[in-house]
């Protein structure tokens, strides 16, 4: 039986930053006692999914509000629900 792997691939990216980000992201890379391309890897990692989950929410809000709307449902309702739940 097969079994299936799962290979990450990877990619360079070189960007400029500001001396001041730089300096900050080197004091904080020493606080935590990490590398600072460690620690803005996990930055752009935290940032992407964050944003994934805004996208899914925003997808699954619209499609709620989509087929609630057809009972009379208030659009802003599902935004509501979402606003006042604790996760």
């Amino acid at each position: 039986m097969a079994t299936g792997t799962n290979v990450m691939t990877s990619e360079t990216l070189t960007i400029e930053l500001p001396d001041e980000i730089f300096k900050d992201l080197n004091d904080i890379a020493a606080f935590h006692n990490t590398k600072i391309e460690k620690l803005v890897y996990s930055y752009i990692v935290d940032g992407i999914a964050g944003d994934s989950r805004a996208a899914r929410r925003k997808k699954f809000t619209d499609r709620a509000n989509e087929v609630l709307g057809k009972g009379n449902v208030p659009p802003k309702t599902v935004e509501d629900i979402f606003n006042n739940m604790v996760y």
